[in-house]
């Protein structure tokens, strides 16, 4: 069914009036596979429901292992809490679930997020030291007096 209405371009973000999407519903349901072809089609993975459980606190809920691997790789956040304060490894105790394994899945989705994060400060600094010298910039024009350089020449001048 699930298929069919992705073959329609059914709305994957339409939300009931307990704010669940059909990702969400999917879950609460225990439907890991449903899960798993809505998020393969672009579902939000970030959305939460009227109480601020995430699509992780639910899969953690219901135990659904290979989703909850899908939602680390797709960057979820693994420390989101709900509004009772609760948080995606507090479902997988209360539900007896491998809690191990969501902490392993929480330790490498945030070392995952340094190393994307220390490759973009690394690329920026790099960015940042191929600037030209401003000394350098010289006007377009022949003359040096059109109206754009002498702009240009005034602000490097401060």
């Amino acid at each position: 069914m699930a298929e069919n209405l992705l073959s329609y371009n059914a709305n994957m973000e339409l939300q009931n009036k307990d704010e669940h999407t059909p990702l969400l519903l999917a879950l609460k349901h225990n439907k890991q596979q449903v899960a798993e072809l809505l998020i393969q089609n672009k579902a939000n993975i970030h959305v939460v429901n009227k109480v601020n459980r995430t699509a992780l606190m639910l899969a953690a809920k219901y135990e659904s292992k290979d989703v909850i691997e899908i939602l680390f790789h797709g960057g979820i956040d693994g420390l989101a809490e709900d509004h009772s304060g609760k948080r995606a490894l507090s479902y997988a105790l209360a539900s007896g679930f491998n809690v191990k394994l969501i902490l392993d899945l929480i330790r490498e989705a945030y070392e995952h997020i340094k190393t994307r994060k220390a490759e973009s400060d690394d690329s920026l600094s790099r960015s940042s030291a191929e600037r030209p010298d401003p000394d350098d910039i010289k006007p377009t024009s022949e003359k040096g007096n059109n109206k754009s350089d002498i702009k240009v020449n005034a602000l490097l001048s401060n």
